[in-house]
């Protein structure tokens, strides 16, 4: 599979990857057809999905057509450069910064790689512990000092509300585009990729496209 944006010569070259990889290279199809066909989107319905794919590292937004057994990327768009990595480090930088509240120090401790590195880590904890809780801690060791930092979901989504909001206004153009090619709305959302687990995206998607199925 490949983003539905790719064109021929990055399809070659994922075609060749997998020959490389020694896989028995059939064919290359749209991650968004892709998604469809594995979460079992009823081919023999005809219908228009909404396919909202938030990874660690991109942001890929399509609609695709099925129709008669057949599944048509219709309008793609996107953020090659917006992912649960973006979310991660606006909790590092909250971490930092509230270290540096409580120390009253002056130091910088996403200088030093090694706690910078820690701090990654806990972030990628957090988020995942604020989608099924309303509240998670974590603990910053720089030198002798101990910090516990605690936040909350609505401190999280404020924190990280820009790149949601670039989510948002990504999938607001791909409609628009839609309308371009006559198609002003759809059946149901699928959401792929772990990013959407936060539950920021999916109300998001619910104010956004009220009464969809997700």
């Amino acid at each position: 599979t490949c983003p539905a944006y790719f064109g021929e010569n990055e399809r070659n070259a994922t075609k060749i990857a997998g020959e490389i990889a020694g896989l028995n290279v059939k064919d290359i199809i749209n991650e968004p057809t892709a998604a469809a066909l594995s979460y079992g989107i009823e081919k023999d319905l005809d219908q228009v999905v909404l396919v909202y794919d938030l990874g660690g590292g991109t942001f890929d937004v399509s609609l695709i057509q099925i129709k008669q057994g057949s599944i048509t990327v219709v309008v793609t768009g996107g953020d090659h450069n917006l992912g649960g990595k973006n979310w991660d480090d606006a909790l590092t930088q909250y971490f930092a910064n509230e270290f540096k509240k409580k120390t009253g120090g002056q130091i910088n401790i996403l200088d030093d790689s090694k706690v910078s590195g820690e701090m990654e880590l806990s972030a990628e904890s957090v988020k995942k512990t604020l989608t099924l809780k309303d509240k998670a801690k974590t603990r910053i060791v720089f030198d002798t000092d101990r910090v516990d930092v605690e936040v909350s979901r609505d401190q999280f989504d404020t924190l990280t509300s820009y790149f949601l909001g670039r989510a948002e206004m990504l999938t607001d153009k791909l409609m628009e585009e839609a309308k371009n090619k006559g198609i002003n709305t759809f059946d149901k959302i699928l959401m792929v990729g772990g990013s959407t687990r936060m539950p920021q995206v999916k109300e998001s998607l619910s104010k956004a496209f009220p009464g969809i199925p997700i």
